[in-house]
């Protein structure tokens, strides 16, 4: 490494000498810390995405601080390389980072401001600020570099962008917890609505018996069931109008396949359908009918069950939503005729 040589020679040793200097972890091994500081960064430069990769495996999980990892071994040779050949290295650093800002997204959608450990320890979030903190030194380096990582920052996002199918962007914007919240306030609005109705009139399910429950009495009672099912409703309503909304502003720059289209003729009724279910429009009649006994006519009220369905289908979880066909999705890749054409096979120019 230090004298140069040939380039399959060379590339053997900096595969070695990157795995004796991840695997000495934090300790100050005279070896290691020979490779790290005293050898010629360029003779790194193609091994650099496995030095990075120590970031997933070195960083202290929940690590927020540069202090914690800065002065290792290992990430002292990741910046000498990185800062020395920044093309090595800075679409990977960018995807890293993208990666686990996604990832620390989900996590806040799925359970709020309260960091999980777990997720801390594991993926993208385990080397997020190593990895920060490796793009904040390139960025400082020059306005080169700097102009580099915005080109991997675009190309980065465009892929993103052209590769999630419109389930997956429904599957990112609804948390993955959404539909279990909505079960367990189905389950408080079952045991609301038994409670009101044992309190009015002495009995826990419909039918009430009108004969002995005064029309003012039945209309007070409406008025308390519409009033608790949009308390228990209203906040995962917000959530499936916040989904949609960002969907559609992700669905603004995308030029639309067969599949998108047919996904969002799918998607817009089952939208309509979650909006409705979780809505405050002509509840004052479904609650009627409920405490009538009379079966409902497609929007349960008491429960959730429409929204959890459209739920289901806008998240791509539905078992009918998952056989789209290969050519719909793909067309080039599962067109024979075009793979034969890309395989070549005669002397035209071209």
């Amino acid at each position: 490494l230090g004298v140069g040589g040939d380039p399959p020679r060379g590339r053997l040793a900096a595969v070695a000498g990157a795995r004796l200097v991840i695997d000495a972890g934090d300790e100050e091994k005279p070896g290691a810390t020979a490779l790290a500081d005293f050898t010629p960064a360029a003779a790194w430069a193609p091994v650099a995405p496995q030095l990075l990769a120590a970031c997933f495996e070195k960083t202290p999980a929940g690590a927020s601080a540069a202090a914690s990892f800065s002065q290792k071994p290992w990430f002292r040779l990741l910046r000498r390389v990185a800062l020395a050949a920044p093309r090595a290295a800075a679409h990977e650093v960018v995807v890293a980072c993208r990666e686990a800002k996604r990832q620390r997204d989900r996590t806040k959608a799925e359970e709020g401001d309260a960091e999980d450990e777990t997720s801390l320890k594991s993926g993208w979030a385990r080397g997020a600020a190593a990895t920060r903190t490796l793009r904040a030194e390139l960025a400082l380096s020059g306005a080169a570099t700097r102009g580099l990582l915005r080109g991997a920052e675009l190309v980065v996002d465009e892929l993103h962008a052209v590769a999630a199918l419109p389930d997956d962007r429904w599957r990112a914007a609804l948390p993955r917890g959404i539909a279990g919240r909505l079960r367990d306030a189905q389950e408080i609005l079952r045991r609301e609505f038994q409670h009101s109705l044992y309190k009015a009139c002495g009995v826990s399910s419909p039918p009430v018996d009108r004969s002995k429950l005064p029309a003012e009495r039945l209309d007070e009672l409406v008025d308390v069931l519409v009033f608790k099912r949009r308390c228990v409703a209203e906040p995962h309503r917000r959530a499936v109008d916040k989904a949609a909304r960002d969907v559609a502003k992700a669905d603004e720059r995308e030029r639309k396949t067969k599949y998108a289209e047919a996904f969002e003729g799918v998607a817009l009724k089952a939208l309509e359908a979650a909006r409705r279910n979780l809505g405050a429009s002509s509840q004052q009649a479904a609650a009627r009918r409920w405490c009538a006994g009379e079966p409902a006519d497609g929007d349960a009220f008491e429960t959730f069950a429409p929204a959890l369905e459209a739920l289901a289908i806008l998240r791509g979880d539905a078992a009918d939503s998952a056989g789209w066909p290969a050519e719909a999705v793909a067309p080039r890749l599962a067109d024979p005729t075009a793979l034969a054409t890309t395989r070549g096979g005669g002397g035209g120019g071209g």
